[in-house]
Formats: C-alpha cells, sequence, structure tokens
C-alpha cells in the first residue's frame, strides 16, 4: 500500500510540475503580449507629440506673419492719415507713434515666435518621454519570457526532485508489480497453480 501511495504522489508531483510550469509560461505571454500593446501605444502618443511639436513651430510662424502684416497695415494707416493732415511723419510726436506701433509689432511678432518654441519644446520633450517608455516595455519582453522560463524551469526541476525524492518512479514501479505478484514475475508461470488437465471436462 506504501508503494501505491508513493507511486501516486510521485506522478501527482510530475503532473503538478507541469501545470506550474504551463502556467509561468503562459503568465509570461500575458505580460509580454501587455508590454508589446504598451509599448505600441507610447510610440503612437510619442508620433503625435512628435508632430505636434512641428505643428508648434508651424503655428508659431504663421501667427507671426499675422502680426507682422497686421502691425505693417497699422503703421501705413498711420503714416497716410498724418499725411493727409500734413504732418510731418519724419521727427516730433508723429515719428514717436509709428516707433511705437513698430515696437508693439515686433513685441507682439517675438511673442508668438517664443509661445512657438515653448510648446515645441515641450512636445519634444513628451515625444521622448513615450520613445522611452515604449523602449522600456519592449524591453520588459525579453525579461518578461526569460522570467517565464526560468520560473518554467524550476517547477520541472521541482518535480523531476520530487520524482527522485526517496527513489526512482521506476523503482517504485518495480516494487508495486513485485508485491502484486508474491516477489517474484515468473511465479504464476512456474507450474505452481493447477494444471489445465485437471478441470472437468
Amino acid at each position: 500500500m506504501c508503494v501505491i501511495t508513493g507511486t501516486i504522489a510521485a506522478i501527482g508531483a510530475g503532473v503538478a510540475a507541469a501545470a506550474s510550469a504551463s502556467s509561468a509560461l503562459i503568465s509570461a505571454e500575458g505580460q509580454a503580449a501587455s508590454n508589446k500593446a504598451q509599448a505600441q501605444q507610447s510610440q503612437q502618443q510619442a508620433q503625435i507629440a512628435s508632430q505636434a511639436s512641428k505643428n508648434s513651430i508651424d503655428q508659431g510662424y504663421l501667427n507671426a506673419q499675422r502680426d507682422y502684416q497686421a502691425g505693417d497695415q497699422h503703421l501705413a494707416a498711420q503714416r497716410a492719415f498724418m499725411a493727409a493732415n500734413g504732418v510731418d511723419t519724419s521727427s516730433g510726436s508723429a515719428l514717436d507713434v509709428q516707433q511705437s506701433t513698430a515696437r508693439d509689432t515686433g513685441l507682439s511678432v517675438g511673442t508668438d515666435q517664443y509661445e512657438a518654441g515653448v510648446q515645441s519644446t515641450s512636445a519634444s520633450n513628451q515625444a521622448i518621454s513615450y520613445n522611452n517608455q515604449a523602449r522600456i516595455a519592449r524591453a520588459g519582453n525579453a525579461s518578461a519570457w526569460a522570467g517565464g522560463a526560468l520560473g518554467a524551469t524550476g517547477a520541472l526541476a521541482s518535480g523531476a526532485s520530487s520524482l527522485a525524492g526517496n527513489s526512482s518512479f521506476s523503482s517504485k514501479w518495480n516494487d508495486l508489480f513485485s508485491s502484486g505478484s508474491g516477489g517474484s514475475f515468473n511465479t504464476a508461470f512456474s507450474g505452481a497453480g493447477t494444471s489445465a488437465s485437471s478441470f472437468p471436462n
């Protein structure tokens, strides 16, 4: 009975080891899939941020052009008004007014360019961050599979150790077989039993 119990226990240990190994690999596959999805998402976000960085520069340029043209038109209107009223536009308060308009225009254009640069830099930094996240997620795939392989190997090694505990599985089987035939495989065929001729016809 002890031999049967030991054999069943050994088989159970092997099955449990295989199940643990399979579980480790399935877990690794799930983690790898999650990492892959995260890498793809981060890569897409990096592309969006990179495009936003370029768009900020383009928008800043358009805003600067718009403000420059508006300022130039305002300055031309001032000069036309002054000239129509006989005011000398090259000196005095008339010149001061024109210079103030030019400074305001320059300030608006400079602000447009500065804000575009800030927005572009921020978006560019986001793109770098997302790219780094994507690289980390992709690197996690290798770690996930390595961890799964180690876990599976450990589980199988543990199962093998259980089978080899006190005696090998084959010796347990031999013990079980021998105990069922009275200690000798050939006993049932050695003529010790009743011969066929002794049975009634």
